[in-house]
């Protein structure tokens, strides 16, 4: 599923993982597709490819996901994952 979404936050979670601690960096996003966006926001943690090239830069952006899959995460917040597949271009 292909969204447009505006980054709203950008936060750092750790916690303690089966194999040791786990360090994320989680996207707060909104959908803005245009005729009928989902409309709660949703979090999207930035995979470790994805990382150490938007990690800091993406908050208050409008960027485009290619979404594959979707679970409850903590308190039941929905957390997606997929692919960063077109950004704002940087000059």
């Amino acid at each position: 599923m292909l969204v447009k979404v505006q980054v709203i936050a950008e936060r750092e979670h750790s916690y303690q993982g089966k194999r040791g601690a786990v360090k994320q960096t989680i996207l707060a996003c909104l959908d803005i597709t245009p005729g009928h966006p989902f409309i709660n926001t949703f979090d999207y943690p930035l995979t470790e490819e994805e990382r150490p090239k938007w990690r800091g830069t993406l908050a208050g952006k409008i960027i485009t996901l290619a979404l594959h899959d979707a679970k409850p995460d903590f308190g039941g917040r929905l957390r997606f994952k997929g692919a960063i597949i077109d950004t704002p271009k940087t000059s």
